[in-house]
């Protein structure tokens, strides 16, 4: 029975890390980026924020850098006006050590390191454990449609890349930004979106090798 019950808990552990690495996949790009995107923090509740119709416009991707370290690559798709001029993490000491260093996507970029508060963050109890600032004047050093900033971080020792995403889908792990300079001259704050897990193709199979695990194990205890 022992010998039993310990070959069903290797199986299943490997299910659970096939099933993980499908996730990744899922969401990863072509480049191996795992991509996540930002919708405004709603402040009034009702959809009617300044930034709402910006949402999907900015995206970061998460890369693997290698070394321990961890690249989330700040990106303003565009087309509408607006300036990325701060960007925050919460919660991130789970995994993220501290910041190696700030790439600046072009001449018309420049980013310090710095954390101020993230406006509107408390009304998602937004907690900065990490920052970086555009240097002033802002609206011009900031990330404008067409540009990006990478920002690299140290991981937490034993920690890995994909404990990274993990945190982010997961939602312990959040990143923010305030954006200036919109077209009607407002400013908004955003968040990562938690991204909506559809079921890899293989999911069904794999809940069927675990039944099929499941009635085997009992078959033999019967017996």
């Amino acid at each position: 029975m022992t010998s039993t019950n310990f070959r069903l808990s290797g199986a299943l552990k490997t299910l659970a890390a096939v099933f993980t690495a499908a996730l990744l996949v899922t969401f990863a790009s072509p480049a191996g980026a795992v991509t996540f995107t930002f919708s405004d923090i709603d402040n009034a509740g009702d959809g009617t924020d300044e930034g709402a119709a910006l949402n999907g416009q900015f995206t970061v991707d998460v890369t693997d850098a290698g070394g321990g370290l961890a690249q989330f690559l700040f990106s303003n798709i565009g087309p509408l006006d607006s300036s990325i001029e701060q960007i925050n993490f919460d919660n991130a000491a789970i995994v993220l050590a501290s910041i190696n260093s700030i790439v600046n996507g072009g001449p018309g970029v420049d980013f310090e390191f710095g954390n101020p508060n993230l406006p509107e963050g408390n009304l998602v109890s937004f907690d900065e454990d990490f920052g970086v600032v555009a240097d002033n004047p802002a609206p011009f050093n900031g990330v404008n449609p067409g540009e990006t900033v990478a920002v690299i971080f140290n991981l937490v020792g034993g920690a890995t890349f994909d404990d990274v995403i993990a945190a982010l889908i997961a939602g312990d792990l959040r990143i923010g930004f305030h954006a200036i300079a919109l077209a009607n001259g407002g400013s908004d704050s955003f968040i990562n979106d938690i991204p909506d897990i559809p079921l890899p193709a293989a999911f069904p199979l794999m809940l069927a090798s675990i039944a099929g695990l499941s009635f085997a194990s009992r078959k033999k205890k019967k017996v």
